[in-house]
């Protein structure tokens, strides 16, 4: 009888030991796998851009109007840019001279007219009515944190009626850009907003 108490005793102890030593195990593969997860998730963060349109028409260093396009990295990570669209009165410019004349048409052409009849005027003609500065759009790393100007155009009296026009127009358009992560995973964005994941950049 004595014995028989002792065995099942013993039975239930190694069945307690058993059923701990599973829920260790579980627990630990369970520990393991949310820092696992954790990890990646940092490694994720780590590398994960967000591009956003920033743009101005004041220079504060040099105190002057200065019209400014700038795709700026508010994330960690480099974003690969592959390409970049311009959405403006809802339709879509696949590159920055497409929607300069989309905008501005009459103004660039007015612009040309006066540069035209002002060519005997000295002082006219050392003004540069169309000397935009403009920056590449596609194959090109923005660093985390990084502000890349890709437009630059200064105001003077002869290109005041354009300036005044992309100014305007700059407040109604939008960038659709495409740009990867190191990792390649790549996404599509307009804003911040509205950021969706894709399988590349096509």
């Amino acid at each position: 009888m004595s014995s028989t108490f002792e065995s099942s005793k013993t039975e239930r102890i190694n069945f307690i030991i058993a059923v701990c030593a599973i829920l260790i195990s579980a627990a630990s593969f369970y520990a393991t796998y949310i820092q696992a997860d954790a990890a990646e998730k940092q490694v994720r963060a780590m590398t994960l851009p967000l591009l956003q349109f920033d743009h101005s028409n004041w220079d504060e260093e040099k105190e002057e109007s200065i019209l400014t396009f700038s795709l700026q990295n508010g994330g960690a990570g480099p974003a690969v840019l592959h390409r970049v669209q311009f959405v403006y009165e809802q339709q879509i410019y696949d590159d920055l001279n497409a929607w300069i004349e989309a905008c501005c048409l009459t103004q660039v052409e007015l612009v040309r007219t006066r540069w035209e009849s002002a060519k005997n005027d000295e002082a006219q003609t050392k003004l540069l009515p169309f000397d935009l500065i403009s920056s590449d759009l596609s194959d090109v790393v923005v660093t985390g944190q990084m502000k890349y100007d890709f437009l630059l155009y200064e105001q003077n009296q002869l290109n005041k009626p354009l300036w005044d026009a992309l100014n305007k127009a700059r407040h109604v358009t939008k960038l659709q850009t495409c740009y990867c992560s190191l990792l390649e995973e790549c996404y599509t964005a307009t804003g911040l907003t509205n950021v969706t994941p894709v399988n590349a950049c096509e």
